[in-house]
């Protein structure tokens, strides 16, 4: 595959269930990724309708999936004011049994 570039504003295209349906997501900053509430059988050849879809979560991936080509690009649309400032970050390191609470913009993570 192609190496690709991790570019704010990019749309990358997710075959799931064995390439039968296309899912969608937002490349944001500090290598976030925002999935849209869509899914569909065919690949999309508009991707102005993804403006009207609601996010339904938005999470932090390896560089790698987009950089090796794993997802595609497959174009770009402007970021969402409600997205320019990114979520915390929630997560659960099972080898001590924590939770954590990241902020990505002070790069400060609280333990629980």
């Amino acid at each position: 595959m192609k190496k690709q570039r991790l570019t704010k504003g990019g749309i990358l295209e997710i075959p799931i269930n064995n390439g039968e349906y296309y899912v969608y997501a937002q490349i944001l900053k500090y290598k976030q990724i925002a999935f849209f509430d869509y899914q569909c059988r065919l690949r999309l050849t508009n991707l102005e309708i993804l403006n009207q879809c609601e996010i339904l979560f938005v999470l932090e991936v390896w560089e790698r999936i987009i950089r090796e080509g794993v997802w595609l690009k497959v174009g770009a649309l402007p970021i969402r004011e409600n997205l320019s400032i990114p979520p915390n970050q929630y997560g659960y390191i099972w080898q001590f049994n924590k939770f954590f609470i990241r902020d990505i913009i002070l790069n400060k993570t609280i333990y629980c």
